[in-house]
């Protein structure tokens, strides 16, 4: 008898502890979809970022290549017969 009522409360605790691992691995499941829907969200922040990156330097060239145009319009200007001044 003490043996059975060992048993059966060896049996209780078991299915307890099984009851628990099956919510566990419902909450590890559940971190682990998380973690993979993080992860994409960065990665795809740091697409933006290398987008935003090579935008800001096609900017970047851009005005570059305007504020050339512009000193040789001065230069050509300044250096104008038609030109009040005489800085060449």
């Amino acid at each position: 008898m003490k043996l059975q009522g060992s048993i059966a409360g060896n049996q209780r605790g078991l299915m307890e502890v099984e009851a628990e691992l099956e919510k566990l691995n419902e909450s590890l499941q559940e971190v682990k979809d998380y973690v993979a829907d993080i992860r994409a969200k960065v990665e795809a922040a740091q697409a933006e970022v290398e987008n935003s990156k090579d935008d800001l330097e096609n900017l970047k060239v851009e005005l570059d290549e305007k504020t050339e145009d512009i000193q040789a319009f001065r230069t050509k200007e300044v250096c104008s017969p038609r030109s009040l001044t005489s800085f060449c």
